[in-house]
């Protein structure tokens, strides 16, 4: 009976190492991203934010990353449709997409739209200096 049970306990450890060794880690991968962006390594950075999926719980993470990377790439229309984006899904990060949409307005010589932006970030979050 010992045996038994034995073997069992150790095929279930087996089952449940294998389990996990195929999980995706979305926090690990955007970190991993945020060094490459860090060291000027702009397109491999976005390669790692684009694994992480829509269903994701870091997904909008993944999307305040995307729009950094992308404004360090002078790609602002990227960084107004990512930002648009991330806006809509009310999660926390509101004030990173106000900032890089801001940002990315300016640099388009924008600069009405941007000032109207900040100013709207600012009311939204009067204690966050963006």
């Amino acid at each position: 009976m010992r045996k038994i049970t034995f073997l069992i306990l150790v095929l279930l450890s087996q089952i449940a190492h294998a389990q996990n060794d195929g999980l995706f880690n979305s926090s690990e991968t955007i970190d991993k991203g945020i060094e490459l962006h860090d060291e000027g390594k702009y397109q491999e950075a976005l390669e790692l934010y684009n694994q992480v999926e829509r269903n994701d719980s870091n997904y909008v993470r993944a999307i305040v990353e995307k729009a950094v990377t992308y404004n360090a790439l002078a790609e602002y229309n990227k960084v107004i449709e990512l930002c648009k984006e991330g806006l809509s899904y009310n999660t926390g990060y509101e004030n990173f997409f106000y900032n890089n949409l801001g940002n990315a307005l300016d640099n388009l010589g924008d600069n009405d739209k941007a000032l109207e932006i900040y100013l709207e970030a600012t009311k939204e979050f009067p204690y966050n200096y963006l």
